[in-house]
């Protein structure tokens, strides 16, 4: 049997009468696909810190419809998203974006604390910034919200004294900082031994947990650290990894779709689907 589009009517057989259904109207899909599209496009910018591409694309979809700029947060649902009018960023909403910049640079390059120092300064706006009253912008609100991003962020100073043949520095900072948190949330202590077990090698090297000193393992904190503070309140309430933009999450589960309808049908059993393929 030959598939009929969406444009021609399909036919079922109840009680032996004829129901005729129609597709939805496709101008109408079209517009949604659209609007959802630009969203998650520069939903994308954003997470990513793109804040001069966002600022262009958003002022470009904005169009010659003047709208007064407001500040879009990033813990709205879908929902909410996707039938409203692309808007300006503000200028909070661009330092942010800068700031949050600053912080995924410092500690991809290594300097963790000091990462550290400006997530605080980040969330602290963002909490002030959200009208919320569940939380308060204190000092150390990374550590204070989100210790096991904080737990990360320590993990990788450490690795990093580590890196620069500094072991009794880095000791002292595991008992300083590491420990404490330790002793808050007992889930910590097998990633610190973990870490501590870097110590117990003159060439970390030869230790069987030397990939916690690996790049890709820094990036990775990097990438949490930027993702809890585009959704902090997202983040704190569910405990959803951040680290991928929406765009890309959607893209990973339709992989994952694609790949298991694949699986399960008769055809293409050994073919994984590529979404480079499919755009391309």
């Amino acid at each position: 049997m030959e598939e009929e589009t969406g444009t021609e009517q399909l036919e079922t057989q109840t009680g032996g009468e004829t129901v005729e259904e129609q597709s939805d109207n496709p101008v109408e899909t079209e517009t949604f696909s659209n609007q959802y599209l630009e969203q998650l496009i520069l939903s994308y910018f954003k997470h990513h810190c793109f804040s001069k591409t966002a600022e262009s694309f958003a002022s470009e979809l904005a169009g010659e419809v003047k709208v007064e700029p407001i500040s879009v947060t990033t813990t709205e649902s879908l929902n909410v998203l996707i039938p409203r009018q692309i808007q300006l960023l503000d200028k909070q909403e661009l330092e942010l974006l800068d700031l949050r910049k600053r912080v995924w640079q410092l500690i991809k390059k290594g300097d963790c604390l000091t990462g550290l120092d400006w997530a605080n300064v980040v969330l602290r706006r963002s909490i002030q910034g959200s009208g919320t009253t569940q939380f308060k912008p204190e000092d150390d609100c990374l550590e204070t919200y989100f210790p096991k991003v904080a737990f990360r962020v320590f993990c990788h100073h450490f690795v990093e004294l580590i890196r620069q043949n500094k072991p009794l520095e880095a000791l002292s900072f595991a008992k300083s900082k590491l420990g404490p948190l330790c002793d808050t949330d007992s889930s910590f202590i097998e990633r610190f031994q973990d870490y501590l077990a870097l110590l117990a090698y003159e060439d970390p090297e030869k230790s069987p947990e030397f990939h916690l000193m690996s790049l890709e393992e820094r990036d990775e904190t990097a990438e949490e650290v930027n993702g809890c503070l585009v959704n902090f309140q997202v983040y704190y309430s569910l405990g959803i990894l951040g680290r991928f933009s929406l765009l890309e999450r959607l893209v990973r589960q339709l992989g994952v779709t694609m790949d298991t309808l694949s699986e399960l049908s008769d055809s293409n059993k050994e073919k994984k689907w590529s979404f480079h393929d499919y755009v391309i």
